[in-house]
């Protein structure tokens, strides 16, 4: 049932599983739908359930964060791909979550090989 739930939010609703923090998401508006017979795009939206996808929020917040953690930066440029992960994560909470992590990681790849092409 919940297959078809999803089918229908997402048809109805012009949305697809890629703008979702995660699987839970999708159960909560399930149930919030039909247990209090509420709009789904409302309650995505009200609640914030629905990924960023401003690519020039991410890219600003991206740059702030950078600035902010030269050492780590440097590391990162220098090659050491473990630091790789710290900027996802501050990313991440700096977004409160609500970024897609494989946008975070694209945007992150991109600046780090300008950076280096510098």
């Amino acid at each position: 049932m919940c297959c078809v739930f999803y089918v229908v939010l997402c048809h109805n609703c012009s949305l697809s599983f890629s703008q979702f923090h995660c699987a839970i998401c999708l159960f909560t508006i399930f149930e919030k739908v039909f247990e209090e017979d509420i709009d789904p795009v409302s309650y995505i939206e009200e609640h914030g359930l629905k990924i960023v996808e401003d690519t020039g929020l991410l890219n600003d917040t991206l740059q702030k964060i950078l600035e902010e953690n030269p050492g780590p930066l440097e590391e990162l440029l220098g090659g050491k791909e473990k630091v790789f992960g710290f900027f996802v994560g501050k990313m991440m909470r700096e977004l409160k979550g609500k970024a897609s992590p494989d946008a975070v990681r694209e945007a992150l790849v991109k600046e780090v090989e300008k950076r280096k092409n510098q």
